[in-house]
């Protein structure tokens, strides 16, 4: 779901309004709605427009999945304690066959790394829920010809925390890329989340 506001000189939220949903439940942006009224920002220069797009139940576990994890787990643990420090943090971008469009990987990358500011957060919750959480958020996304995320969907993500999952895509909808040759690009974008080196 999709919200727009403005955000007058004093930093005050309001006209809030649902810009697109994909939530049958008229109640749930009229909830959202009346929350991001209730925001305060500092004050502003010139009043100013602000969108965020709220994900929930993006991704949800497979139980016979996590018990498959779990053996992996055992087997790689050992492994995973040898390997160097870069091979366990990196993240990876790739170009979906059958893209429209097309923008380079490296500047791809480079605008989502923008934002593991927010993904970082959104890791730091995770690990409040779940102390020693770790796994492969995968992600699907569209970027627009205006260079902007248009949709999210879990691409086969690997980590017991759907809330974490959500709030990456949210984070996802606000990264902002170069417009892209030949139309919209069908991106795959994974980030390993590792509780002993930060994520």
């Amino acid at each position: 779901m999709q919200l727009s506001w403005r955000v007058d000189r004093e930093g005050m939220a309001n006209h809030a309004r649902v810009e697109r949903s994909a939530v049958s439940e008229e109640s749930v942006g009229e909830c959202l709605r009346e929350h991001v009224e209730n925001l305060r920002f500092g004050s502003q220069e010139q009043p100013a427009i602000a969108r965020w797009t709220f994900v929930s139940e993006l991704y949800k576990p497979d139980p016979e999945a996590a018990l498959a994890k779990k053996k992996r787990e055992q087997k790689l643990k050992k492994r995973k304690r040898d390997a160097p420090r870069r091979e366990r943090s990196e993240s990876g971008v790739a170009i979906e066959r059958g893209s429209p469009g097309f923008l380079e990987p490296a500047l791809i990358d480079e605008a989502v790394q923008a934002g593991f500011g927010l993904f970082a957060h959104c890791y730091r919750s995770a690990l409040e829920r779940h102390p020693k959480l770790e796994g492969v958020v995968r992600l699907r996304f569209v970027i627009d010809e205006d260079g902007v995320v248009s949709t999210v969907r879990d691409g086969g993500s690997d980590i017991d925390d759907p809330e974490l999952v959500d709030c990456v895509a949210e984070g996802f909808f606000a990264l902002e890329f170069p417009e892209p040759r030949r139309g919209d690009v069908h991106v795959l974008y994974r980030v390993v989340f590792d509780a002993g080196y930060g994520g």
